[in-house]
């Protein structure tokens, strides 16, 4: 849901802002395919702070045709060639 990324990434940033982070780590449970994550990452490649604040995204999902699907769809966005990190796991907590 693109509207709801959108809400995240705003507050995300806004919160980053406040203090002053240099780094963004998220952890997604239940990552699913992955596209939350990816659509924040891909916010963030289109900001004025992709260069000066950095994001970590893991995903993990107890399902591995998930994990190899939002890896995938990572790929496909082109999403793993940057100097961010976005990783995707088969795991539970």
């Amino acid at each position: 849901n693109p509207t709801r990324s959108k809400y995240f990434y705003a507050k995300l940033i806004e919160f980053a802002n406040r203090k002053q982070f240099s780094t963004v780590k998220i952890l997604e449970v239940g990552c699913g395919n992955g596209m939350l994550s990816a659509q924040l990452l891909s916010l963030h490649l289109k900001s004025e702070q992709k260069d000066t604040l950095q994001f970590e995204i893991m995903g993990i999902d107890p399902s591995k045709e998930s994990v190899l699907q939002a890896t995938e769809n990572a790929k496909q966005l082109s999403l793993e060639e940057t100097k961010h990190s976005l990783q995707y796991a088969e795991g539970s907590i």
